[in-house]
């Protein structure tokens, strides 16, 4: 479940209905009835913020977010989109990320989602992340 004040406009998750999960974007969100409208391959339609899942980050998201993985970092991983950079790696045991445009550097704290991410990014840059 993806909580409703994580949640912006142009934000990529997994909604589910009947049992059936799709990936979609977030089109609208109505604060007050604590609901998402999320539109997927086949429909747009309202959901509950406990029908709706973040997407783990990993190396197919990336690629499809169009970041390119340097090799030439040594110790954990590095991913960029021109001059937006993420940095993967582990510390006393526990996963972190920075997120890197121009001269402001973000630390976070364990998995990454593709809607923080998003977020992340959105704030930044003033882009959204698609």
């Amino acid at each position: 479940m993806i909580k409703i004040q994580d949640l912006r406009v142009g934000d990529t998750v997994v909604a589910q209905y009947d049992g059936v999960l799709k990936q979609g974007t977030v089109t609208d969100i109505n604060h007050d009835e604590k609901q998402i409208s999320v539109v997927t391959d086949e429909q747009e339609f309202w959901y509950d913020q406990q029908d709706l899942f973040p997407i783990s980050l990993g190396e197919e998201q990336l690629a499809k977010l169009k970041f390119v993985r340097n090799d030439a970092i040594k110790q954990g991983a590095q991913y960029e989109r021109g001059p937006f950079i993420i940095r993967f790696y582990v510390k006393d045991g526990e996963k972190h990320a920075d997120l890197q445009y121009r001269d402001e550097i973000r630390e976070l704290k364990g998995d990454l989602n593709v809607n923080t991410l998003q977020n992340h990014y959105a704030a930044m840059t003033n882009f959204h992340l698609d």
